[in-house]
């Protein structure tokens, strides 16, 4: 009986064991993955960043392109007016 008593605290102790191996492996994955979790929140961030700066560039450009059409339509109507017609009816 007391043989049996021993042999089944050594069996505990051995699940004791396994068990609070496979806790400290439970351990080093969860920090593991806190810090990837981390490191993807800072990429999402730097991601937003550089795309709040491609759509204000966008933003920009795309009032640049419209100033610069306004100009073209100017010069086109300058390019269509007969300046020594002008200058020998004056």
């Amino acid at each position: 009986m007391n043989a049996n008593l021993w042999e089944q605290l050594a069996e505990s102790q051995k699940r004791e064991q396994i068990t609070r191996q496979e806790l400290e492996l439970t351990k080093q994955n969860l920090t593991h993955y806190e810090k990837l979790i981390e490191k993807l929140y800072s990429q999402l961030e730097h991601l937003n960043q550089q795309k709040e700066r491609l759509r204000i560039y966008k933003e920009s450009n795309s009032k640049r392109i419209g100033e610069l059409e306004d100009k073209m339509k100017d010069l086109e109507i300058l390019e269509n007016i007969d300046l020594t017609k002008i200058l020998q009816e004056l």
